[in-house]
């Protein structure tokens, strides 16, 4: 099982220097960019491939115009192939998360499986790049599933230093009490410099789109040069600087039979979860509220290009906008938390409900006509794109960091593998429930699917007591 005591853990106590905590924001800055178009581009290349292979949704013998269906096992609609697709990935992430998560707390496989899936998901991309014609797009929808997957491996194994590094940082070492403003100002800056990797590599690839058209290329292939670039991008950054300066962690020898092993961990997981009854509470906060926000990125950038008509370039400066923002609404709670004093939990439960406003915003549109408001104009989609990358990033921020305090020490990959794995657990639903209304409904309908997920998550986040929350964990690693 992965069970690693506290002694062990001093026994084996390597200081944190402040390059390995740049090192761990390398990789933010690294992959960030990644991360963006795969929210952004890969939905619209899939979708773009999809209809020019797509036959007209009320007679398949005629080619398609406005309304499109496509074969893939069978057909369905465009846009529901790019949402089932999402949820196959989220779906296949759960197996590694499941088999892999806990080999993190053991030694030295921390740093070893970041790396493997970090180096994995740029190979998927810079492959994206031999899809020159929409014949393949089933080798393009396989792709972005091995893409996605990796991608959100390499991130459990990422998290799982947040406790480490404000553990063992010698400023919390001298004085215990500053840890938690430690771990917040480790997830914030974390995520700022995430932002400024992804807004650069975003920049580059406006450059690079113009250029691809300027020497003839059409469609989405500049997209997926950008996608390409990404991840030279990324093995760069975590090769040259990532690698060199993150630590090896000691822990335990990996037992035998690893896989065997990581099940039953996770089965130990979940009853642990018994006992850290807060912690099981705060999942369920992050069950709901991870698949709202990740499923309004999606249906967002497909509903801006399908109803709205937005160009690929419009598309691009949204995506430019969000990290900007969500660089300064980092700073502004960060800032608010020190300012005011409130805790983590009052300032998530500003977050959550300022997010459901989106939501609520786009339900609008059910009464408003067109060209006016509640996600009817084109001109919306700018000042929601502020809105909602001021309030997700901080919020994002915010969650790692309340979650890092109600994990038992010794248990950090374990526990931020079940971290994920709700995260992962949940963002299958949003994409199914958003592909089977665009199958047979007006899209908006989704809306009231993502408020609903707001709603219940603020119900549950307003029972959570950290307080006992972070005893609970104290208690836990004494029993054992």
């Amino acid at each position: 099982m992965s069970k690693v005591s506290e002694d062990t853990l001093h026994e084996n106590i390597q200081l944190v220097q402040d390059s390995e905590v740049k090192g761990w924001y390398s990789y933010a800055f690294a992959s960030e960019g990644y991360s963006t178009l795969l929210s952004t581009f890969y939905p619209l290349i899939l979708q773009q491939l999809y209809s020019e292979q797509g036959r007209d949704k009320s007679n398949h013998d005629l080619p398609c115009t406005t309304s499109c269906d496509v074969y893939f096992f069978g057909w369905m609609d465009t846009t529901t192939l790019v949402y089932y697709s999402t949820t196959t990935s989220v779906l296949l992430m759960l197996i590694i998360y499941i088999l892999l998560g806990p080999i993190g707390d053991y030694s030295f496989y921390r740093k070893k499986l970041l790396f493997l899936f970090g180096t994995l998901n740029c190979l998927f991309g810079l492959l994206f790049l031999l899809i020159y014609n929409s014949k393949y797009y089933y080798y393009a929808t396989a792709l972005f599933i091995l893409g996605n997957v990796s991608f959100g491996g390499s991130f459990v194994f990422y998290y799982s230093y947040i406790p480490i590094l404000s553990r063992y940082h010698p400023s919390t070492i001298k004085d215990p009490d500053t840890r938690e403003e430690f771990m917040n100002n480790l997830s914030t800056f974390g995520f700022l410099y995430g932002y400024v990797g992804g807004v650069i590599v975003l920049i580059i690839s406006i450059i690079l789109i113009s250029v691809c058209y300027k020497f003839g290329f059409e469609g989405v292939y500049p997209m997926q040069i950008c996608v390409g670039f990404s991840c030279l991008w990324q093995l760069i950054v975590m090769y040259s600087y990532t690698f060199p300066n993150l630590k090896e962690r000691k822990g335990p020898e990996l037992p035998k039979r690893p896989i065997l092993n990581s099940l039953l961990s996770l089965k130990d997981t979940l009853k642990k979860t018994r006992k850290l009854k807060e912690l099981f509470k705060f999942l369920i906060v992050w069950f709901m509220a991870s698949d709202g926000a990740s499923t309004i990125s999606t249906v967002a950038i497909l509903f801006f290009q399908t109803e709205l008509g937005v160009s690929q370039i419009g598309l691009v400066v949204v995506a430019i906008i969000s990290p900007f923002a969500a660089i300064s609404g980092n700073y502004f709670f960060n800032l608010l938390k020190i300012k005011t004093k409130w805790t983590i939990k009052k300032i998530l439960i500003i977050q959550l409900i300022m997010i459901s406003i989106l939501p609520i915003w786009g339900m609008i549109g059910f009464f408003t006509p067109k060209n006016t408001f509640g996600l009817q104009s084109q001109w919306e989609i700018y000042p929601l794109s502020v809105y909602f990358g001021f309030v997700f990033g901080a919020a994002q921020s915010s969650c790692r960091v309340m979650f890092s305090e109600l994990i038992p020490q010794g248990h950090e990959s374990e526990f931020f593998g079940l971290y994920e794995l709700t995260d992962k657990g949940s963002a299958w639903i949003g994409p199914l429930v958003a592909g089977y209304i665009a199958n047979n409904a007006n899209k908006r309908f989704t809306f009231i699917y993502l408020f609903g997920c707001f709603l219940v998550a603020l119900g549950v986040f307003l029972l959570v007591d950290t307080e006992k929350g972070k005893r609970d964990a104290e208690d836990y690693v004494a029993q054992i």
